[in-house]
């Protein structure tokens, strides 16, 4: 593959990156648009874990991570496909964990369950 080639497949990546998320692999559908970038974080912050259904590899942990961090109010979040969780860290002024799961859900297709076990990490950190 020449570098033009090359250049051309990553140029139209980035470009249809601006448009949704998509999925690495088979396993979801997606292509709603993206929301802001993750913002600074602020003092206030809580923490929640969610369970995450749909995915079907690793990549699509690094989707759902993406999509997650995309949200407005979200400034960390850590997706593992071995356990099919999320923990994401947010500002509860900005958003909330309802929103935190549809938007995870419009975004990528998979779906997230809040944790509310005592065990969990759920709460302030």
């Amino acid at each position: 593959m020449t570098p033009l080639v090359r250049f051309s497949i990553v140029a139209v990546a980035v470009a249809a990156g601006a448009a949704g998320i998509r999925p690495l692999c088979r396993g979801a559908s997606a292509g709603t648009p993206l929301l802001a970038a993750q913002e600074a974080q602020a003092a206030d912050t809580a923490v929640v874990r969610f369970t995450v259904t749909g995915m079907t590899c690793g990549s699509c942990a690094t989707t759902a991570r993406v999509a997650l961090q995309r949200l407005t109010g979200v400034y960390r979040a850590t997706v593992s496909y071995d356990s099919s969780s999320a923990i994401v860290q947010y500002d509860p002024q900005r958003t909330s964990p309802d929103r935190i799961a549809d938007h995870l859900v419009r975004m990528t297709g998979y779906r997230a369950t809040l944790v509310t076990d005592r065990n969990a990490v759920v709460g302030r950190p």
